[in-house]
């Protein structure tokens, strides 16, 4: 079963499938992007501090601000995965 969330993009796992709160396009949400020329990598964009990549099944790119509320879409383990390492986090705290 495919859970939705609406997060804050910073607060999203990178490689997690993405929307735009007002789109139902899917994207893969990056913090880092290579584009590669004949298997050559020829240019690697890291994201900044306040940046994220979401990137299309067709090769679209588009580059967000981390707090860019967005709509995750995942499932109940991934989501109970989550959840236990952000409790971890805060009892590390």
């Amino acid at each position: 079963m495919e859970i939705k969330i609406i997060l804050p993009a910073k607060y999203i796992p990178i490689g997690s499938t993405v929307h735009k709160k007002t789109g139902t396009v899917k994207y893969i949400l990056k913090d880092s992007i290579s584009i590669y020329n004949n298997s050559v990598l020829v240019h690697k964009l890291k994201s900044d501090d306040g940046t994220l990549f979401m990137t299309s099944i067709n090769g679209d790119i588009n580059a967000i601000g981390k707090d860019t509320e967005l709509i995750w879409c995942t499932d109940s383990d991934a989501l109970s995965d989550y959840l236990e390492y952000q409790f971890e986090q805060f009892d590390t705290k």
